[in-house]
């Protein structure tokens, strides 16, 4: 790593969420988290809907009353797509409401991110923002399988357990920030973290 200084710090790690083993990794991450949220959401339907089966349809089902098929396949994926939306503006969100930072919302290759270039965050602010869209869009779709209907809980599955995997990379970068010192400084340019340290 080449050192560098940025307003009197000096840059001491850096994560590229962009480096093929590092992508590999958060890939896994996505994987576990898809099978977990699985799980969890098997065990809480079955707790509220016990006379619920526990078939793939239950969870899959997507279609919708009078609507052709391939309508409630586009809403389905418009749906995930905005979940992952929603994602990136909670990261984004959290940059404005924490420290007034007019956060980015970008991307590069399957890659999507929320980014502050140009300033310098905290590590207990960076590991909130990292951890912000799991755990709001998680409660949020926990609390939606109870109060929506029942044929509309596929829905909810899908968009919870896409948001759940969406986390790799969030994952990833808070065991990262974990393991640099409380003092550090973080720059976050989307798919690349860089800590400094005074």
């Amino acid at each position: 790593m080449n050192t560098t200084y940025r307003d009197g710090y000096k840059n001491i790690a850096i994560l590229d969420l962009a480096e093929k083993g590092t992508l590999a990794f958060s890939y896994f991450l996505r994987a576990f988290g898809f099978a977990l949220f699985t799980g969890l959401f098997i065990v809480l339907t079955r707790f509220l809907y016990p006379h619920l089966p526990t078939t793939v349809e239950t969870y899959l089902n997507i279609a919708l009353p009078n609507l052709p098929g391939i309508v409630s396949i586009l809403l389905a994926a418009a749906s995930v797509i905005a979940v992952l939306a929603l994602h990136e503006l909670v990261h984004a969100t959290v940059f404005y409401l924490d420290q007034r930072i007019p956060a980015k919302i970008g991307g590069r290759g399957l890659l999507i991110f929320a980014s502050a270039p140009g300033y310098l965050v905290g590590r207990t602010s960076m590991i909130i923002n990292a951890l912000a869209p799991f755990i709001i869009i998680s409660a949020l779709g926990f609390l939606l399988i109870a109060l929506v209907s029942e044929n509309l809980l596929s829905w909810i599955f899908i968009s919870t357990v896409a948001n759940a995997a969406a986390a790799g990379g969030d994952f990833i970068a808070v065991a990262w920030l974990l393991k640099q010192p409380k003092n550090v400084r973080i720059e976050d340019t989307g798919d690349v973290l860089t800590a400094y340290q005074a």
